[in-house]
C-alpha cells in the first residue's frame, strides 16, 4: 500500500538544538498560561472536594494548541504535527510490549503514517496529579521501542 503521506514533506528542515526545543515548549506554557490560565488556576468549589480540577485533557489540548502554532511559524519544523493521545503506529495500533492493550502518548510531534518523523512524545502532568510512574514507564517504553529525538 502506498504511504498517502509520501508527497508530503516530514522531515525537520535544519537542526533544532535541545535548548531550542525547551525554548519553544517554555513558549507554549506561556501562552497557555497566559491565555487560559483559568484551566490550570481553577481549583475546586471547596476545600472538601480536591478532586474537583478541570480535566487534564483539557489543558493538554489547549498547550497542543499553542504548541502547534509555534511549530508553524519556526521554519526548521514546521513539517511536524502536535496530536494528542494518537494511537496509531502507521496504520496499526500503537503498541509496546509494556502495554498489551495498546496505548499512546498524551502528546507526540511527529509525521502522521510512519515512524520516519518521530520527534518527540510527551506525558503531560498537571499540578494536582501526583502519580508519574505510568506515565514515567511509558515514556521508557518508547524511547526504547521508538526513535525519537526528544
Amino acid at each position: 500500500m502506498m504511504d498517502k503521506y509520501s508527497d508530503i514533506p516530514f522531515e525537520i528542515d535544519g537542526e533544532i538544538t535541545k535548548n531550542e526545543l525547551k525554548g519553544v515548549l517554555k513558549e507554549a506554557v506561556y501562552r497557555l498560561y497566559t491565555k487560559d490560565g483559568y484551566l490550570i488556576k481553577n481549583g475546586p468549589a471547596s476545600p472538601k472536594c480536591s478532586d474537583n480540577h478541570v480535566c487534564e485533557r483539557a489543558c493538554l489540548f489547549r498547550f497542543a494548541h499553542y504548541l502547534q502554532n509555534i511549530l508553524d511559524e519556526k521554519e526548521v519544523l514546521r513539517n511536524l504535527v502536535v496530536d494528542c493521545e494518537y494511537n496509531r503506529n502507521g496504520y496499526d495500533l500503537k503498541r509496546l510490549s509494556a502495554f498489551a492493550n495498546g496505548t499512546y502518548p498524551d502528546l507526540i510531534i511527529h509525521h502522521r503514517g510512519d515512524n520516519k518523523g518521530n520527534f518527540l512524545v510527551m506525558e503531560i502532568k498537571s499540578w494536582w496529579n501526583k502519580d508519574i510512574n505510568q506515565d514515567k514507564k511509558k515514556i521508557k517504553a518508547f524511547m526504547d521501542k521508538s526513535k525519537y529525538s526528544f
